[in-house]
């Protein structure tokens, strides 16, 4: 079996791709976040479906789009469409700053950072910044975005498309380059969604996710990503069609694709599945639905229209939610049949189209509980497609590294690495055990045979719950001999989950 150098990388279980082998009651368990609180800040305005989080120093920033009308003297209005920007200190409370950067309804006192002018909808569709860590990246250009043509695909520069952006704040911001750098190829469309980019610190290059939208027989089409690279943020190349292999194909409506900050070798990606019902009497219990057949009307069809027909029928049988995969290449990816995030337990504003969109990023934040270690929090869309009303965004939190881990129930099992080369001198675990339970830790050679003094009964049983709980041994022995030798890791788990191990 080949020998896989993890240097000192933190390695998670998302997608077992360094595991050998497995023994007893273990499998392999995708966790999902927890619901938490409404971000009131932008209730109050009509975000889109598409919203960006990350980390800039000190503080965190949500950019979001709002798409909008109103009316006046009874005709409804298109109000130009535009990206807002949020700041906040802990990932929880946020807080709209004065920019005075564009001049909306009359005024400048609002948080506008991106706004179509009126002409044209250059540059504002899926608005999608981050802050770029290439170290030979010009000041000038610290923050760059792309962003489609116009929200919902509607055509500029005589076609559709991508755009570069680029800023020295995230703030002022202009187009990198006139003309398209990603452009329509063989695929039917697809650029109405949250296309992405950022830079690969391990790969050192930008990497490109988009929507491309295929004909998957005569009336159908096919949601799916393709992704580019780019040694200059302009000159993207050919796409690639993502790879998923062992699972049948789903149709995903956004990529949200990023590196794990804790795992930046690993991608990580909360894809929005569509998935496309027929009206049925299984719709009468779900939330709303007279709503959901109001909706239906006010695009053009009935509820028991043919699903294929031209029209808003799928407006209203069509559902959404998150789901989780993982890569470590960029191309192949592993995705998980279940839901990561489902439209959820409530009796109103969900189970609707467009519902449980993530935002593309994730934050560390306070945990709900005192005295716990920092969260991973996700925020997403909810309530979407309520007339007249706004959107909302909901946060999510997750432990940390707690995408998938390696279970066991009481009945016990064992997980074995594939041969390993580490650097370090210590091994470190993120686990959750019960009262009962608990893991133990044996270090082999290639051969499967305990190594001297770290064999099962050498190490010190790890109870608890801990997220960075270093591996004692009776002995008191570093494993600073054992670096650059090739070992297997056997984990021992009584009703417990491992979620990530470390050579640090």
């Amino acid at each position: 079996m080949p020998i896989t150098n993890i240097s000192s990388r933190r390695e998670l279980f998302t997608d077992q791709a360094l595991v050998e082998s497995t023994f007893g009651d273990l499998s392999f368990r995708l966790h999902h976040p927890i619901p938490r609180e409404i971000i009131r800040e932008i209730e109050d305005e009509h975000p889109y479906r598409y919203m960006t989080v990350f980390q800039d120093d000190d503080h965190y920033r949500m950019y979001y789009s709002l798409v909008d009308n109103e009316r006046i003297d009874g005709k409804v209005v298109k109000r130009p469409d535009r990206v807002c920007l949020a700041y906040s200190q802990d990932g929880i409370h946020w807080e709209k700053p004065i920019l005075d950067l564009f001049e909306y309804k009359g005024s400048s006192q609002n948080n506008i950072v991106w706004m179509e002018d009126g002409k044209s909808r250059l540059g504002v569709g899926g608005f999608s910044p981050f802050k770029d860590a290439n170290p030979n990246c010009p000041p000038e250009h610290r923050y760059k975005a792309i962003a489609e043509a116009g929200i919902l695909g509607k055509p500029a520069l005589g076609g559709n498309g991508l755009l570069a952006l680029v800023s020295p704040d995230g703030l002022h911001w202009s187009m990198l380059s006139p003309e398209f750098v990603v452009k329509p190829g063989t695929e039917k469309s697809g650029f109405d969604s949250q296309n992405l980019a950022f830079w690969d610190s391990v790969h050192q290059q930008y990497r490109l996710y988009r929507r491309a939208t295929f004909l998957e027989g005569p009336l159908n089409t096919y949601r799916d990503i393709l992704t580019y690279t780019s040694n200059d943020f302009l000159n993207w190349g050919d796409g690639q069609r993502l790879q998923q292999p062992g699972i049948a194909p789903e149709q995903l409506y956004t990529n949200n694709v990023m590196p794990y900050f804790r795992a930046p070798h690993l991608l990580v990606a909360f894809p929005a599945r569509y998935v496309q019902r027929t009206w049925s009497e299984a719709f009468e219990d779900l939330p709303e639905v007279e709503r959901r057949k109001k909706l239906i009307r006010e695009n053009g069809a009935e509820p028991e229209d043919n699903p294929t027909a031209a029209g808003g029928q799928r407006i209203g049988t069509a559902l959404t939610d998150t789901q989780f995969m993982s890569s470590r290449d960029g191309v192949s990816f592993h995705r998980w049949p279940e839901a990561f995030i489902r439209p959820g337990l409530r009796t109103r504003n969900n189970w609707f189209y467009g519902d449980n969109f993530a935002a593309w990023g994730m934050l560390t934040t306070p945990a709900e509980i005192e005295d716990a270690p920092d969260e991973l929090s996700f925020y997403l869309t909810e309530a979407h497609r309520r007339k007249g009303l706004p959107n909302r965004c909901r946060r999510y939190s997750l432990r940390m590294d707690g995408f998938v881990s390696a279970h066991a129930s009481g009945k016990g099992g064992k997980l074995i690495t594939c041969p390993l080369i580490f650097s370090g001198s210590d091994l470190s675990i993120n686990f959750s055990a019960s009262a009962a339970g608990s893991i133990r830790i044996e270090l082999q050679d290639e051969r499967g045979w305990p190594l001297p003094g770290f064999a099962l009964e050498d190490g010190v049983e790890l109870l608890g719950d801990d997220v960075n709980r270093r591996v004692r041994w009776k002995n008191g022995a570093d494993l600073s001999a054992l670096a650059g030798v090739h070992i297997k890791v056997l984990f021992r788990i009584v009703d417990a989950d491992l979620y990530s191990f470390q050579f640090e």
